[in-house]
């Protein structure tokens, strides 16, 4: 693509900005930034190999509203063995209301040499005096043409805790939605205390108890306990079927996850997570175990392993599964996880000043005007969405750098001074 080589000049606007710093009390001062998951790289372990192969990646796309980001797409592609290429899998694009709110995501996969539309996803809300409704409602494609599938009402108060989720399926014949469940909840200083659910009976049009949940808390808390029970309309009570039962650290984190089911002669361990975390919190270990009876053994069923850089992101994950035919865990998937981070600072400080681009959008992109004070050092980076580094350059100020020919689409601009990210900008650069 060719670009006019006109020689224009940028004028910064200054607004004030907070930037939010991150507030770990397990890893304080950490640094400033945003940090945005660009791409998965996936892999699966080959056949009676040890080594992992490429599977697959996921590709993700970001639109900054209302000063937000929000992941605006996520693209799929698999990975055709043994040398490629990457093939087109699936495409999630999302597109948001004037508040930053998800509106509408349309899902698609790669058939026939094209992308061929198969889910639509949409949201509308509504406040009222005391919370809001959220609608979700999901369509998708026969035979060439979109029709409703399931859609769900979601009740919330005030403090946008779910008060009730009515769920409801489409009836092609009849053209109409058909109840399928109703789900309340009920609260107790803000922690979740019943969770009771209903089935409606087409049958007689009327709703029919069916399952409830009720959980329990320490002191401070933390769920300690999950008990489930079904409803028996024979004797008109709920029965237990199971209960989940959680042991925390000093720090609130979940060390053991123990699942455990009523067997008519009282509680039967059968399934047993155990956790463990890194000094700042972080889960890099999570052992899944099963056994069939209280007289038999723990048995492994998996192992997750997980790995994070300094700012709290998970950049490599690993998983091992049990294989039942020789008693090993040789299965297995993996990720590996790439971020774009923007606004970096080294220290927590307010970030005074945000720089606007006039003009912009702008048609080329070859010179602009620094305004740093007379001989104070500088260090200017432009980064494109994905992360890369287009330039990166040192100076003492003020002065005028010239810019790389640039593809559209938009970029971020850092400028710096004294070691302090002092102005960023957003340009978006069209043909």
């Amino acid at each position: 693509m060719q670009y006019r080589h006109t020689v224009f000049t940028i004028l910064l606007v200054f607004l004030p900005v907070f930037i939010q710093a991150q507030n770990n009390p397990l890893c304080p001062n950490p640094p400033e930034l945003i940090s945005l998951l660009d791409q998965e790289i996936c892999y699966r372990k080959g056949p009676q190999d040890t080594a992992f192969l490429l599977s697959g990646r996921i590709t993700y796309d970001y639109e900054l509203v209302n000063g937000e980001f929000k992941r605006s797409q996520l693209f799929r592609e698999n990975y055709l063995p043994p040398n490629g290429p990457f093939q087109n899998g699936i495409l999630l694009e999302s597109q948001f209301d004037m508040f930053g709110r998800d509106s509408i995501s349309l899902r698609s996969f790669w058939i026939n040499n094209q992308w061929d539309s198969t889910n639509l996803y949409s949201q509308t809300y509504q406040s009222f005096a005391n919370g809001e409704i959220l609608d979700r409602q999901e369509d998708i494609w026969q035979n060439g043409s979109r029709s409703p599938f399931i859609r769900e009402r979601d009740t919330l108060d005030s403090n946008e805790q779910l008060l009730s989720r009515l769920t409801e399926n489409w009836d092609s014949p009849l053209q109409d939605w058909i109840p399928s469940s109703l789900e309340r909840r009920q609260y107790n200083n803000g922690l979740l205390e019943v969770l009771t659910r209903l089935s409606y009976q087409v049958s007689t049009q009327s709703w029919m108890l069916d399952k409830r949940e009720i959980y329990t808390y320490t002191s401070n808390g933390i769920n300690a306990r999950i008990e489930f029970e079904q409803w028996d309309d024979a004797i008109q009570a709920y029965l237990p079927t199971s209960r989940h039962i959680f042991v925390a650290n000093a720090l609130g984190l979940i060390d053991t996850f123990l699942i455990e089911q009523d067997n008519g002669n009282g509680w039967e361990p059968i399934a047993l997570e155990e956790n463990t975390y890194d000094s700042c919190g972080n889960r890099i270990e999570r052992i899944l175990s099963n056994r069939v009876n209280a007289n038999t053994a723990w048995e492994v069923v998996s192992i997750d392993s997980a790995f994070y850089d300094p700012y709290g992101n998970q950049v490599y994950a690993i998983t091992y599964n049990w294989d039942v035919r020789d008693k090993t865990l040789p299965q297995g998937t993996a990720v590996s996880c790439h971020y774009s981070y923007l606004i970096p600072t080294q220290t927590r400080k307010k970030i005074e000043r945000e720089a606007f681009v006039i003009p912009n959008p702008v048609h080329s992109l070859q010179r602009i005007q620094l305004p740093f004070q007379q001989g104070i050092p500088f260090r200017l980076s432009l980064v494109d969405l994905k992360g890369r580094h287009i330039l990166d350059k040192v100076g003492i100020g003020p002065t005028e750098i010239s810019l790389p020919s640039l593809s559209k689409g938009i970029y971020f601009l850092r400028l710096i001074e004294n070691d302090q990210l002092i102005q960023t900008a957003k340009l978006q650069l069209i043909e």
